[in-house]
């Protein structure tokens, strides 16, 4: 199917939305309450699908839209999962009850009648995927996704916009995710790449909500369960999202998946390399340039679920030449320039980081606290008692000819 064909359908799509105020399908309709009573043992029948489309569809919708929900559920999982699933469906039928799904996730508020849409809606891609002909249903409704998702992150909108419905549309990207990693075909495909931004706007964007914990902790789930389910996959994603990070206009988008993405790589079962040889070295720069330019070198705040990303990343792949070289750099210009801005990221690096500082490493740490200490802004001040913590966290007080020593003398010498 061609690009323009695409965007056509993908248009027609997000124009067809209804709303609770459309005359024919409202609440309100006898004709609707009198269908959605029926169920799926009224006119619905294998003779309408065959012999009349249109009429089928308009019957499916208003009992997917007006029915009830103990109706519409077990409508959904008998007659129209069993249609998808056996029936011999062309590419236009399979975008007709994908786009009746469209209509579904602004207004269910189950879990039970959210599932079993997402369950005929992967089934119509798994089916498409397993055909000898594929009709190309995963491409459109990704192309769909992205358009959705783009409405979420437009200016002032992804606040405003129910968490509740970011959620389905991430669970709705994991389930294609999973049906489709296993694919050589798919993971080399443009499509491939779309579905993977689709995923990390809407994690950064729930992550970064005011939802309730739960539905955040859900979201992680959803991610880190679809990511595990093609472990082999999880190094391409990373690429994918560290190639895009560096011309993406907000970079810092697609930081909470490469976390996710990091921390599902280092837990791997079946993976016999050890963790920290897991991840190729070209994309561990990748990851360690982002990091620099978009979180320590930001001229402005860094939102707390992105500052504490990247901790696995940090404790297992950065090393001490890492650090010298370019993080410490990184930080000391850094803190120069926006100490404000700088000094929480880098508390949150001393945090994770895991290696012992050697002793010119950490006079030039304790110094870069004890100038920015003597700040008139008393936010500056205060972040640079977090990170001194941070700083002196990573050795060993105990040990008399360590570097605690060599702190107090520091700052006794700046008391003088």
């Amino acid at each position: 199917m061609s690009q323009s064909e695409i965007k056509s359908w993908v248009s027609s799509t997000v124009g067809a939305r209804g709303t609770d105020d459309d005359d024919e399908y409202n609440d309100d309709d006898e004709e609707g309450r009198d269908l959605s009573s029926k169920g799926s043992s009224g006119s619905w029948g294998k003779d309408l699908v065959s012999k009349d489309w249109s009429k089928a569809i308009a019957y499916a919708r208003n009992v997917l839209l007006v029915g009830r929900t103990k109706v519409r559920i077990q409508f959904l999982r008998e007659e129209i999962l069993g249609l998808v699933k056996n029936g011999d469906l062309d590419l236009s039928q399979t975008m007709d009850i994908f786009k009746l799904l469209t209509l579904t996730y602004p207004r269910y508020s189950d879990s039970n009648s959210r599932d079993a849409v997402e369950q005929v809606g992967m089934e119509l891609i798994r089916h498409d995927e397993g055909a000898d002909m594929k009709l190309g249903v995963a491409e459109q409704v990704i192309s769909w996704l992205s358009v959705e998702v783009g409405r979420v992150v437009k200016k002032g909108s992804a606040s405003s916009y129910a968490t509740a419905d970011m959620f389905v549309l991430l669970s709705w990207s994991c389930g294609i995710y999973t049906t489709c990693a296993n694919s050589d075909d798919f993971v080399s495909s443009n499509p491939w790449k779309t579905l993977i931004n689709s995923i990390a706007i809407l994690l950064d964007a729930l992550l970064g909500s005011e939802a309730k914990p739960s539905l955040k902790k859900g979201a992680l789930v959803r991610v880190r369960r679809a990511l595990r389910s093609s472990g082999k996959n999880v190094p391409t994603v990373i690429d994918s999202l560290v190639n895009q990070a560096k011309t993406y206009p907000t970079p810092l988008q697609l930081v909470p998946l490469i976390d996710v993405a990091v921390s599902v790589l280092i837990r791997l079962k079946h993976d016999n390399q050890p963790p920290e040889e897991r991840l190729p070295q070209e994309q561990k720069n990748g990851v360690i340039v982002l990091y620099t330019t978009s979180l320590l070198l930001s001229r402005s705040s860094i939102p707390y679920h992105i500052m504490t990303s990247l901790q696995d990343f940090i404790s297992t792949f950065v090393t001490p030449d890492d650090l010298t070289k370019t993080i410490l750099p990184t930080i000391e210009k850094a803190v120069l320039r926006s100490p404000e801005h700088a000094l929480p990221v880098a508390t949150q690096f001393f945090t994770a980081y895991k290696h012992r500082l050697d002793t010119e490493t950490f006079r030039h740490l304790v110094t870069q606290v004890i100038n920015s200490s003597k700040s008139s802004n008393p936010i500056v001040r205060s972040s640079s008692v977090h990170l001194f913590r941070a700083v002196i966290s990573t050795i060993d007080v105990s040990d008399p000819n360590g570097l605690y020593p060599l702190a107090t003398t520091e700052l006794h010498y700046t008391q003088c």
